[in-house]
């Protein structure tokens, strides 16, 4: 997310999807893994949009037409109302979890990449409306850590 002055006593411009290059100044992780000629993908990670060096991409801005997503339709992974429903962004956070688990999922079983960035939404989004330390966000935290554990499981399946 970008912020820009409006103007003399105008509010602060927000540009939330602006290109990586814009807001990030240094080489990444998944730079660096592209430049070693390995393979990188992303589900819903931050300041990421247009990077360039990701392989696979399952952004939160969704988009249904997207290679990945044709694919995991193809593959029966998700269905075509699920993704119409991702894009439309009303499905609650805890079902978007769940669909960007089942993506990241999916590309660990499909392509294998050697580095996997993934963004749980619910802790994010409870920890800034509930704080941390909340009962709200110990739930978030419990459930993105049983997330994460069930992409160990595919990864270590794959090993």
């Amino acid at each position: 997310m970008l912020f820009r002055s409006g103007g003399p006593n105008q509010p602060l411009k927000i540009e939330p999807w602006v290109d990586k290059s814009r807001l990030v100044r240094v080489p990444t992780v998944y730079d660096a893994a592209h430049a070693a000629g390995l393979t990188a993908a992303e589900v819903d990670w931050v300041a990421i949009t247009r990077p360039g060096t990701i392989t696979w991409s399952f952004p939160e801005v969704f988009d249904p037409a997207s290679t990945l997503v044709r694919e995991m339709i193809a593959a029966g992974a998700i269905t075509a109302a699920e993704a119409k429903l991702a894009q439309d962004g009303r499905p609650n956070i805890v079902w978007r979890d769940a669909l960007w688990t089942r993506a990241a999922s999916f590309v660990f079983e499909r392509h294998h990449p050697n580095l996997l960035l993934f963004h749980p939404l619910a802790t994010d989004s409870t920890h800034h409306r509930f704080g941390p330390g909340s009962l709200a966000s110990t739930t978030a935290l419990t459930l993105a850590d049983r997330l994460v554990g069930d992409l160990l499981q595919i990864g270590r399946a794959h090993v």
